[in-house]
Formats: C-alpha cells, structure tokens, sequence
C-alpha cells in the first residue's frame, strides 16, 4: 500500500486456479487453446469507472519553408515498445483531419523521399476520445516480434509555412502477465491485449494461455525525436540579442541630454533677477521689501499677493507682488522687491498685506523686511501666520500689521534657519538626487550640473550593480548562483529582495559618495556655510563706505607685479583687500574690481532716480544686488572653477566606464535572461534611494550642521569679540573675503572653535592607527594567502545541476529515460551510465561537460568534483525484507525486494565480477528515496574515481550489470550514486545523491537530492571574526580617507600622487579582496582535508557534517 503510487499496475489480480480430480493441477488447457479474460481498471488501487480517453504524448510539428533543407521537411521518431508485441498498430490523432504522412521504417531512419511517397492516412472521428484518428499497421517483416522501429512523418504542401499541428499519440500501452503458481518454473507470460469494441476503455481485455496470477499493468511508450541536423547542444545563456544594444545608446542619449539641459537651466538660474522691480514712472523715492515665505508644507502659493506700507508722513500705493510670470511666492524662498514711492514716508508704522487666494491656495508668510537707503533704517515684521481660503473670514485675506525697527538686520538673518524642520527641507531642496533638480534653491552654491552629475552616476551604477548583485552577491548571501529560471524569484516584495536592493546601493557607494563630496574643500567655512545654509543674507553699504569717483570712463592700467594694487578707479563700494603678494590675491581683487565692481553704482541724488533709465540701472546693478546675491556666488565660482573642470572629467570617464560595462555584459553575459530581475532589483533600489536612503542621509547631515550652526549663531565672539548686543554684527565684507579667499587666513578660536581643533587631532590620530592596521592585516592575510593551498572548487548552481540530470539526452540508436520513467532495473544501470555518467552535452562556455581523460568539469570551467564518487547498495536477505504482499502472491513479483530494516541487511562480503564490496558501519547519514522511505548511507559501498574516465565508466558498467543481473542471489533494496562538491567560494559544501530504490512490489523508483551544508571548521568563527574585523577596518578608513581626500587643498589628483595616498590606492584593494578571500576561504584540518583529497579517496561529507552539527 505504501508504494502503491509507484506502481504500475492497472487492474485487480485475478488468481484463476485449474485442479483436477485428484489434487492435480494444471496450468494450460488442453492444446493450448487460448482464453481472454476482461479485466476492470483501476487508478492509485481503485477501480474506476467512466473513462472517456487515454493518455495521449503530444507531438508538435511545424511546416517549414520550402526552401529550407529536407531534413527540417519532416519528423523522424524512434519508438520503443514496453514489450515485444507480434503485431502492432500505430494511432495518430489529430484535432482537425490534416492530410499526414506516415512512414514506418526498422533499420534505418526513413527518408524524405520515403515519406513523401507514402500515401495520406485516413482519419475518422473518435467519439471517445473527441479527436480524429488515423492508423497505421506497423509491418512485422518476418519478423517473430516487435520492440522498436522509426516513424517519419510530413506535413503537406498545402499548408501555409508556420502553421503548428499538433499530433497525439499513445502514451502508455496496457500489458496483460500471466503467471504460473505451480511448479519449479514459475512461468511468467505477456498476454496480448485484445482489442474488443464491445469492451469499454475502462476495462482492459486480456487473452493469454497460461492459468495463474493474471493482472496487467501501465507501461510507457518511449518516444524519442532524433534531430537529423549536427546537434550542438548552446544553453540559454549563450543566446544574444541585439535589442539589447538600445539600452546602452539610451543611456547615452539620456545622460548627453541631461548634461545638456543642466547647463541651459544653471544659465537661466545665474540670470535670474533675484530682486524684483515693482515702480511707476515719477516716482522719485525708493524702498527695498524682502517677503520670508515659510518652510513649511504647501507654505507656497500661486495667488496674488499685494503690499501697502504705511508711514508716518504718508503711505505708498498697493503694490502687486510677483516674481516670474506666474504669480507666486515659493516655498522656503525670501523673494526681494524694489518698490518706489512718490513722496517720503517718513518711519513706517504699518504693513497691510492681501492674499486673494485666486488659484485656491493657501499661503504662510514667515517674516517681511523693509529697508529705507534713504534714512539708512530697518524695519521689520514678525507674521508667522497662515492666509488661507476661508471666505467667510476677511481677515484671512487681509491683515495690518505692525512695523518694528531694528539697528541691525544682519544678525536676524544670521539666526536663520528658525528650526530644524525648516533646516531639513532647506537641506533636501539642496541635496536630494531627485528634488534638488528641480527647487534647487537660487543661492546654493551647487549647480544644477552638478546634481545632474550625481543623478546620472547613481542611477548608471545602480543598474551595474543590479547585475552584479543578482549575478555574484547571491553566491555568498544564499550558496549558490540565481539562473534564470530561480532568479524570477526575486520578482516579489519580500525581505530578501529588499535586503538585496540594500546591497545594490551600498555598491554603488564608491561611485557616487566622491562627487557628493567634491564641493566639500577648505574653501567652504563655516562661515561661508552658514551664509548658504542660512535663507537669506544681506549687507548693504552705507553712503559714507562709497567712493565718489567717475565710473564712466574707467583708466586701465597694467598692474606692476611687484607693486601694490592700487585702489580702483570706479564707483564702488568702498572695500580693499588687504596687502599681499599672493599672486592668488592679485587675481582675485583684479577679477572682482574689473567684472564684478565696474557693474555697480550707486547715487542719492533724488533727481536722478526720476529718471526710468537710472532707476532700472539702479534696480538691477545697485549695491543690494551686489550685497545680498552675486557676491557669495562669484566669490566661490572663482575658487572652485579648477575644482568643477576636474569634476566634470571624472564624471564624464565614470558615466563612460559604466555605459561600456552595460554594454559588455548585455552583449558578453546572459544578462537578456536575466533582465527582468536585474530591472526589478534596479527599479526597486532607485525607489529605495529616492524614498528611504537619501532622505535619511540627508537628516542625519541636518542634525549635525543645524547643531554647529546652531552652537555658532550662539556664540557671538566668533564675528565680533567686542559685541555683545542681542543682534550681533556680523564680519564685514573685508573679513569676509579673507576668510572665503585666504586659506592661511585663522579666525580667532572661540570655545567651539578649540573643540572642533581637538576633535580633528582625534580624527587624525585614529585615521593614523586605521591606516596602520590596515596594513598590517593585509600584510598578514598576502602571507596567509602565498602559504595557503587554495582550491577554487566552485560549483556553478546547485539548480542547474539537478536540471541537467532530469534532462533526457536524445540518442539515435539508444534511448535515455527521464528521472520519472526509470521503473525498472535496467533503466536504473542507462539512467546512471547516461545521466550521471556520461554527460555529452557542452556548457554554454563551450567545454565538454566531460571527457574520458579529464573527467567532468564544473559549469564554471574550473571547478570538478572532489576525490571519487561512491557507489552505496544496500542489499537485504532473500525473504528478510517484510514484503507488504500476500503470502500466496509474495513469490510471483519479479525483482522482489522487502523493506530494509537493521535486522534483515546484509553486511557480509560480497564478490561482485571481479571487485569486492565490502560495508561500511560509519556514516550516520540518512536519504530517502522517491517512495518517502528512509535509507541509511551505509552498505555495500564501491569508491569510482572520476579522473580517470574509461576506468569509471567500466567499472560502473560491471557492478550495475551484476547487481540487476544476479538479483536472484544479491536482492537490493536500494542503489545510492554519491557526488561531492566543494564551493570554497560560498563557503559550502554541495552533495548530490541519485537514489534508486527497488520496491517490495517489483517496480524501481528515482529520486535526486542536491543538499548543500556549511563546512565543518574547527576553528571557523576564528577566521570569521578576523575577516569581519578587516572589513569593519577596511570600510572605516575608506571614509576618513574619502573625506580627507576631497579636502585637500591641491586636488584629488595630487592627493594619489603623495606617498600616504599613494600607499592608500594601493592598499584598498589588495585589503577588500583579502576580506572577501578571507571570508569565502576553508581555513582548518576538515576542509584542507577534503580539498586536497586524492583522485581515488571519498569523503563522506553527510558524516562530517552530521558530527559538526
């Protein structure tokens, strides 16, 4: 009942017992006459009933081209009988009656002239099988029985080229055995099935000669195509695709367009007009308002904002407040107006502001800030509140407020941002991959260029480490490589495909962090970084800093280079640099005196501002333009111009080095197989990156810029020693470019300032000590590794192995069974010599899979089995096995084997052709076979060296051959075929088993188990720690050593070229290969033993890793 499953009988026994008078029996009936009996079906032990068809193989054939060779014309089977019939009729059915050819043949292929002379079959409607069916009687050619023969078959000229028809035939073939129950022979018989119209399908009608045990059973009709073109077996991996090589080009065409559309927008933000003008003609005095939206969500809007200012004198018309041609107010942006008025104010007391919410949105409003040049006076107004769409309610659309003047402004700007939240949004506008493309703020010192750069690279490196990921990365996470059948797997949400979008991102790491970091130099202060952090800064010159010189006609005068440079003779603000002979000085106050101070001028005379002309010079050149926009740009633009030509070569040869990688693995590696996935890991890493990582990177860089900018807004003696007013001002512009220009310029160390000093020693001190022990780890790991045997035994995919086994080979002359069709003993011996043996077939690397001399290689061209393979035969004693059969029928089965138990197998030596098995009592390793029973792996056991070919392959053949051939005298309960092999690389060990048991009820079953186990280290956890700890170290050092590199103040280049770095470039990558060799390496007695094992010796891997565990 257990292997009731397995077996292949389709009807009830039915023991017919002749005795004559006397207690005589006989077993024929006098002259041998025949008799036919009838028998009902059964299924899995059940008589069943209503059976409408039989099981048919399906055989497609497709009609080709006319000019295509003959032999791709038609179809050539071999057909081989489950027993030797005298006469045979072959069925053929088709869905719609199709004029076919058939032509049968027994020692030689037919030909196409053959089959094409052959008349078209006729074909009628089935009832019971819902088809047509045309026939065939299969020639006997004086032949005493029939076994096997060829069948070709053609489709006809009428059909279009392209069409598909399916033909079905017979899968299986009811067998009718009659047994003899009496006497020394035993006489077993194959009835002939008989073909009755009156019988049903559901019966099967048997007519034999012999009385006894009279059952049949199911057995199936092998169907082998024999391709008649040179068959090379290529496997998917080496299929190319030119639709491929659109990806790279689209890439291509995506960055050149990208980059493009970059510089035209940095163009159009540099001119920008960051102050608006808002005038009327006649107008004489003019007034500078600054509106602070708030950072806040939806703070922006798209609505009319107007502006009344009250004053004591007088008040101003309503000014209408816009910044480009749509009418809005951004969010997180103080937007500046020049505003003109006809008659003085005098102190303005009183601010009305409107919001007429036309778009349907709100708006929050953080602060407004009114500067009067004429009085020299600030004026400002603390809002911090929200205009939002409620009808009923005018104040929300209209609100006065009140005027406070202050002295100084500058520290009021200094204070900002507010708060974190609006810290953080600032920080995302400016870094995110994705957002800073699009509201990157408009005095940020990045450039929209070089987000793109950014942009580009993550998203190039991404795709690039998809596939490596996908390709490598699941050797070491799961011991084994992903093919593309397993890999679609990875095509759901769960955690391993987001631990494995993880890993993407941190491989792409190394190409992007550098240029994240390229803007960071010495150049950037924190000084400069608070004016570019902060919203808005803002200094404006007074009347008596200016100098009143002409600006019309500006004298050039060559600079003597050993002299002073003179004061410029333009009209300007009245700021010089300090004495100095840096040549680097001398260009700097050259280039701001000649292009950026000739730009401006400023009068007060009231005359003058009437006129349209001067107030739009004024409006756009003026000193607020100069003061509060071009100056911390321009400023930095020229320190950094060397610094962004750099950046722009290494991203162009980064983003073209990873465009011509994509190209040669689209073009070189099965990657077309494989794309789906390496699309969904790139997709799902790109959401990941957008989403999770770069908005957490961000806020964790927010929280420590907002507390050093929070520590020196605080700290008032970093910009002035003697103020200590509640706004303190802050550095002037003198100091300022010394600070933003001078690198040997020190400002004064303040408490916060001593700490930052004695952290960096710190730094220092423990990038020193990283560097150190980096080396000396890896100068201990290159030792370890020259002394080391190592062996890369890497077997290539567990999967593709147990696919390999299962797939039938196709032989002309000989056919090759499936795991499923091996029911019998000799199937067993032509499913091991075929499948476990002699592999014919070519890996998509074009080497034999084996050869006679070399042995079988691994899918990776490298790696072999290790030591011999074993052969295990666990035998039982004849009538030991507890055979789960009636008493009256145990004897009547053919290759009767019991179950296996301790008590009833055979541990005596057995003499097998000319070798001697002997069992073994060690291993405590266990199996099962396909029935679900338990096998040990311990018997009779045989070790095949695997080297030397012809001597496996020999030997095999002679212990199979007396093992299924002998049964009589040595019963088998099961064949166990051992494989063993090593991945170092993973970390693994991989054992596959063919398990071929022969069951109680004579019916022979296959399973396959490929099992991988961690090896069994001694001392493991040692190497482990130790290769853990240099990767920590290794990664640690990588970033101090990132950021020190994008500080120095000569250039990335330079940098290298020092011994220190020169020493860094080379240590990095000899230390990560040594971690991951480290990581992947069998360092102890177990593994060295295993690896280095003779051709002839096997190791029983289940036993060590049995005893391990």
């Amino acid at each position: 009942a257990r292997n009731r499953l397995e077996d292949e009988t389709v009807t009830p026994f039915l023991y017919v017992k002749f005795i004559r008078k006397g207690g005589f029996v006989i077993n024929r009936f006098p002259r041998s006459l025949p008799f036919t009996i009838s028998l009902p079906k059964m299924i899995n032990g059940r008589i069943i009933v209503n059976v409408t068809q039989y099981r048919y193989r399906r055989l497609n054939l497709v009609k080709q081209e006319p000019e295509v060779p003959k032999y791709q014309q038609y179809s050539v089977y071999k057909v081989t009988l489950p027993s030797q019939h005298s006469s045979w009729i072959e069925f053929v059915y088709l869905d719609d009656p199709v004029p076919l050819k058939m032509k049968i043949k027994f020692d030689a292929l037919p030909e196409y002239e053959e089959v094409e002379s052959e008349p078209v079959l006729e074909f009628e409607y089935d009832d019971g099988a819902k088809l047509y069916k045309g026939s065939k009687v299969v020639p006997a050619e004086n032949r005493s029985f029939i076994s096997e023969f060829y069948i070709g078959l053609s489709l006809p000229k009428e059909l279009a080229p392209g069409t598909t028809v399916i033909v079905r035939q017979h899968a299986d073939v009811n067998v009718c055995v009659s047994r003899d129950t009496q006497g020394d022979g035993y006489l077993t018989e194959n009835c002939a099935g008989v073909k009755d119209d009156n019988v049903t399908v559901d019966a099967v009608k048997c007519r034999c000669f012999i009385l006894g045990l009279i059952y049949a059973k199911s057995l199936k009709i092998q169907r082998t195509r024999i391709l008649l073109d040179p068959i090379v077996y290529v496997a998917p991996e080496a299929s190319t695709h030119d639709e491929t090589d659109t990806i790279p080009l689209g890439l291509l065409v995506f960055a050149v367009g990208t980059l493009i559309a970059a510089f035209f927008v940095d163009r159009r933000r540099h001119k920008l007009d960051l102050i608006y003008p808002v005038a009327y003609p006649g107008d004489n005095y003019l007034l500078i308002v600054g509106v602070l939206t708030s950072v806040r969500f939806l703070a922006g809007t798209r609505s009319a904002v107007a502006l009344k200012i009250v004053g004591v004198e007088s008040s101003s018309r309503v000014y209408l407040l816009r910044t480009h041609k749509k009418k809005r107010l951004r969010m997180g942006h103080d937007d500046w107006f020049v505003i003109t008025t006809k008659t003085p104010l005098g102190r303005i007391s009183d601010i009305i502001v409107w919001h007429d919410h036309y778009y349907l949105s709100d708006w929050h409003c953080s602060q407004i800030y009114v500067y009067d040049p004429l009085n020299v006076k600030w004026f400002h107004i603390y809002v911090e509140r929200w205009f939002r769409v409620l009808p009923s309610l005018e104040e929300s659309k209209m609100v006065s407020l009140k005027v406070k003047e202050v002295d100084s402004v500058e520290g009021v700007f200094l204070s900002l941002p507010y708060s974190f939240s609006s810290h953080f949004i600032n920080e995302l506008r400016n870094s995110h991959n994705i957002i800073s493309l699009f509201y990157l703020r408009k005095r940020s010192l990045t450039t929209i260029e070089h987000r793109s750069y950014i942009m580009l690279i993550k998203i190039l490196s991404i795709g690039f480490a998809a596939w490596f990921v996908e390709k490598y990365i699941t050797k070491l996470v799961y011991g084994k490589e992903l093919d593309p059948v397993s890999a679609r797997g990875l095509l759901t949400l769960d955690w391993d495909t987001v631990f494995l979008s993880f890993v993407v991102l941190v491989f792409t790491v190394p190409f992007v962090l550098p240029f994240q970091l390229a803007l960071r130099s010495n150049y950037k202060s924190r000084l400069l970084q608070k004016k570019i952090t902060n919203p808005m800064y803002l200094q404006l010159s007074k009347p008596e800093d200016l100098v009143t010189t002409s600006a019309l006609h500006p004298q050039k005068t060559p600079l003597p280079p050993d002299e002073e440079f003179p004061p410029p003779k333009v009209k300007k603000v009245g700021f010089l640099l300090p004495d100095s002979d840096s040549s680097s000085m001398r260009r700097m106050t050259r280039l701001l005196s000649n292009v950026i101070l000739k730009r401006i001028a400023w009068t007060k005379a009231r005359a003058s501002i009437g006129r349209s002309w001067k107030k739009t010079f004024l409006t756009y050149f003026g000193p607020a333009q100069f003061h509060c926009v071009n100056i911390t740009w321009d400023i930095f633009k020229i320190k950094i111009s060397s610094r962004m030509m750099t950046i722009r070569i290494c991203a162009a040869f980064v983003m073209a080095l990873l465009i011509v990688a994509m190209f040669l693995i689209l073009n070189l590696t099965n990657i077309y197989d494989e794309l789906q996935v390496v699309g969904f890991l790139a997709m799902l890493a790109v959401l990941m990156d957008i989403l999770i990582v770069d908005p957490v990177y961000i806020l964790v860089i927010s929280l420590w810029t907002f507390y050093i900018l929070e520590i020196s807004n605080k700290e008032s003696y970093l910009w002035n020693e003697d103020a200590k007013i509640e706004y303190p001002k802050p550095v002037s512009l003198r100091q300022y470019l010394e600070i933003a220009t001078q690198k040997a310029y020190k400002p004064l160390l303040t408490e916060a300032m001593q700490k930052k000093k004695k952290k960096q020693r710190t730094l220092t001190r423990l990038r020193t000590m990283l560097f150190t022990i980096c080396s000396l780890l890896a100068i201990v790991s290159a030792t370890g590794a020259l002394l080391h045997d190592y062996s890369n035994q890497i077997f290539f995919s567990s999967q593709g192995l147990a696919w390999q086994l299962v797939e039938p080979e196709y032989y002309a002359r000989r056919p090759s069974y499936e795991i499923d069709a091996v029911n019998s003993p000799p199937k067993v011996v032509d499913f091991i010599l075929n499948n476990l043996g002699a592999f014919v077939k070519y890996w998509y690397n074009g080497k034999n899979i084996s050869t006679y001399h070399e042995g079988r290689w691994g899918r990776d061209l490298v790696s072999k089995p290790i030591g011999a393979s074993q052969l295990i035969v666990l035998f039982i004693h004849r009538g030991g096995g507890g055979a789960k059969v009636q008493k009256i029928l145990e004897d009547y089965f053919e290759y009767t084997a019991g179950y296996l138990s301790p008590d009833n197998q055979r541990r005596d030596e057995l003499k097998l052709f000319s070798f001697t098995l002997h069992c073994m009592n060690e291993s405590f390793g266990w199996t099962t076979g396909k029935s679900r029973d338990y096998y040990p792996l311990r018997g009779h056991n045989y070790t095949l060296p695997v080297v030397d070919f012809r001597q496996f392959y020999s030997n095999l053949i002679s212990i199979l051959g007396d093992v299924t051939d002998d049964m009589d005298m040595y019963i088998p309960r099961a064949i166990i075929y051992i494989t063993n092999y090593i991945n170092s690389f993973s970390r693994r060990i991989t054992t596959v088993d063919a398990v071929h048991e022969f069951l109680p009820s004579g019916v022979t079953t296959a399973k396959i188990h490929v099992n991988t186990y961690p090896v069994y280290e001694v001392d493991q956890w040692i190497h482990e720690s130790y290769a853990h700890a240099l990767t920590v170290f290794i990664a640690i050092h990588f970033i101090i050593t990132l950021n020190e590199m994008m500080k120095h103040g000569k250039g990335i280049v330079m940098y290298f070229l020092r011994i220190n770095g020169f020493l860094k470039l080379i240590i990095y990558p000899l230390s990560i290969a040594l971690a991951v060799s480290q990581l992947s390496r069998g360092v102890g007695a177990a593994l060295d033993d295993i690896v280095n094992l003779p051709d002839y010796d096997y190791v029983d891997l289940h036993h060590i890793y049995r005893k391990a565990t």
